[in-house]
């Protein structure tokens, strides 16, 4: 735990808090304070939180307890309580008593519990989480976090009897997610080892590691230093390769989320997947003085891509506040942006607000100009895997919401993970991808030689013939409507080709739509809605009629 301190003339440190007023999306540091201020928000505890899957499809659930900071806050771990509940009646359903008396004096401390959850199967349960420790000759019980100011409340989880709904050889992953790689004064994510232990009875199979680059290059005793032997970021690489050494089922692709320009002078944020360099960018890390420039356009990055690795457009339309507008010259996405290595755009991110909107209405004028780029979904998440907490009000105040959670938004691809990380990112770029916040689509188109394209291709005939597949689940509802969607390069314009109403209780629908009447250059995509508002959306398939 390190702790930094405002002195009259530390104009390093004055900007530094300064951050602390922009809105942050981790775990909650609760240590931090100034000379004779600590705020309410400071304890002297280590940081006990417990955290659950919201959905599971497994008979166990995982329920991890992470305690932070006790090297500084030394605590022994008495007892551990997980209680089942009813949500609706609040009658308790079991009750799970773990007896450790243990001493825990190090940074990082997590345990998982596994309970059977096999007799709940298709049923919502409320989970209450108590710690009981001993801290400095005191006792505490601790129900579910010690954060001061939050509700406290229960945890809620949905057994699911079903898997995530795909058809073979598809898998699901969260490309945008943060680790405990990621930590300063007021923030910190999950050990990644953790990550595939909580990820995996959900039925996800990948995530990419993107834990923001001004982070990354830290010296390790500090929050604000940059270390020229980046061995904060050498230490993660080694450790996301380990850790996929030793899983079967799960690959963890290691990448970072680099602040570059945007070409208009504005930061922005760009995934990096899977390369061997590390890429600086400290314009929006507030490490030195406000409105500092990123090291890096992204055209400068991109140009010099590796093959083996992959880059985004990371929340491409995510309006920043305006304390970010102004202090850190923060913007978005540039309209004029189709740099050729830049695989697409992650225009879900653990929200369906604006951003979203507009990051799919900037993609749709991309693709109506004959630009090939690809959607892709994550959730931004810091280790948030049923509850989003985080300060609102530096040292005062934390509050908590219901998205951004790891594996609400996800990218489906047809792929493996038994090939490693590099078919994986292959498969990726190639854009045989869905996203999604539940239901599954996927679609080919022919011409009457037989000749096919999948999502992501493109077909050099004229297409007379789509074949589809939709499926959904019991939680994310019936299937209620499919559209295929024409797009006409020529005319820039979109136009609904066909839409399907579907009766409630349709969860899986197989068909053929008969295509005619087609421009001679353009794409189809499409877009399944369930009868619970969820809903997924497919990346084109091209087509162009051949030259005589």
């Amino acid at each position: 735990m390190r702790e930094y301190f405002i002195t009259p003339f530390n104009t390093e440190h004055f900007f530094t808090v300064i951050a602390l007023l922009l809105p942050i999306f981790l775990y909650a540091e609760i240590h931090y304070h100034l000379p004779f201020f600590a705020g309410r928000l400071y304890k002297k505890q280590p940081e006990i939180i417990f955290d659950l899957p919201y959905r599971i499809q497994r008979d166990f659930l995982p329920v991890m307890l992470l305690i932070k900071d006790s090297g500084r806050y030394p605590v022994n771990l008495v007892k551990v309580t997980l209680i089942l509940k009813c949500p609706r009646t609040k009658r308790v359903l079991q009750k799970y008593s773990f007896s450790e008396n243990l001493t825990i004096s190090k940074k990082w401390f997590t345990k998982i519990y596994n309970i059977n959850v096999n007799q709940f199967k298709d049923q919502w349960l409320e989970i209450e989480c108590i710690a009981s420790v001993k801290i400095r000759e005191h006792y505490h019980v601790i129900k579910n976090d010690n954060y001061p100011t939050l509700s406290n409340g229960n945890f809620k989880t949905y057994i699911d009897s079903e898997p995530l709904p795909a058809v073979d050889e598809w898998i699901w992953g969260d490309l945008h997610c943060h680790s405990s790689w990621t930590e300063d004064q007021v923030e910190f994510g999950i050990p990644a080892e953790k990550i595939s232990t909580l990820a995996v009875p959900m039925g996800i199979s990948f995530c990419a590691l993107t834990d923001h680059s001004y982070d990354l290059d830290d010296l390790p005793d500090s929050w604000i230093k940059t270390d020229p032997e980046l061995t904060k970021w050498k230490k993660s690489r080694k450790q996301i390769k380990s850790l996929n050494n030793n899983f079967d089922n799960f690959l963890i692709i290691p990448g970072e989320e680099v602040s570059v320009d945007n070409g208009l002078g504005k930061n922005i944020h760009m995934a990096v997947l899977n390369s061997s360099k590390f890429y600086f960018g400290s314009g929006d890390g507030f490490e030195k003085l406000i409105s500092k420039a990123s090291e890096n356009h992204y055209a400068k990055i991109l140009d010099n891509l590796p093959k083996v690795s992959m880059a985004f457009a990371a929340h491409p339309q995510a309006k920043p506040p305006f304390l970010q507008k102004f202090l850190i010259k923060r913007g978005v996405w540039n309209q004029w942006d189709s740099h050729r290595r830049l695989s697409g755009y992650q225009i879900m991110n653990g929200s369906l607000k604006e951003d979203f909107i507009n990051g799919k209405k900037n993609w749709i004028q991309q693709i109506l100009k004959g630009k090939k780029k690809f959607i892709y979904a994550g959730n931004d998440s810091h280790g948030n895997f049923n509850r989003f907490r985080q300060v609102k009000l530096p040292m005062w105040k934390l509050h908590e919401r219901n998205y951004q959670i790891f594996g609400e938004h996800l990218t489906a691809v047809k792929s493996t993970t038994t090939h490693g990380v590099g078919n994986l990112l292959d498969d990726l770029k190639k854009g045989q991808v869905i996203i999604s916040n539940g239901p599954f689509i996927n679609f080919t188109i022919q011409d009457d030689s037989k000749h096919k394209a999948p999502i992501g291709e493109e077909l050099l005939s004229i297409p007379t013939k789509s074949n589809i597949a939709a499926i959904s689940t019991k939680f994310f509802g019936g299937l209620k409507n499919i559209e295929l969607i024409l797009g006409d390069i020529k005319h820039r314009k979109e136009f609904i080709f066909s839409s399907i109403t579907l009766n409630p209780g349709c969860f899986r629908k197989i068909f053929s739509l008969k295509l005619d009447n087609l421009p001679d250059k353009g794409y189809f995509r499409m877009e399944v809605h369930t009868q619970k508002d969820k809903f997924a959306l497919s990346n084109p398939i091209w087509y162009s009629k051949p030259l005589p």
